[in-house]
């Protein structure tokens, strides 16, 4: 145990201790910032799942709403009844 402390007092000894501590963490840095990476790919998938079934049925909403304003247009500018079946299939959603 004597002989360990007196190399560790030496320039090599202190060298070799810093470099290997370094090291350690470094690779515990590496290890972390991974980890962290793969959780934020995760929780941007999922996001990106969301977000885009959002999206579907936005556009499923809007096309709806137009066609029941098509509808409603049509039947009141023709009088044809035909019209408001379209309409009522867009209520549906």
């Amino acid at each position: 145990m004597g002989n360990a402390l007196k190399y560790f007092r030496t320039i090599r000894g202190k060298i070799i201790f810093s470099f290997g501590t370094l090291i350690i963490v470094i690779t515990a840095l590496y290890a972390v910032s991974f980890w962290n990476v793969q959780a934020l790919k995760e929780e941007l998938d999922s996001i990106l799942k969301r977000d885009m079934a959002i999206e579907r049925e936005s556009q499923l909403f809007a096309r709806s709403i137009s066609d029941i304003e098509s509808g409603e247009r049509g039947f009141v500018i023709t009088g044809a009844e035909s019209f408001l079946a379209h309409m009522e299939m867009a209520k549906v959603w």
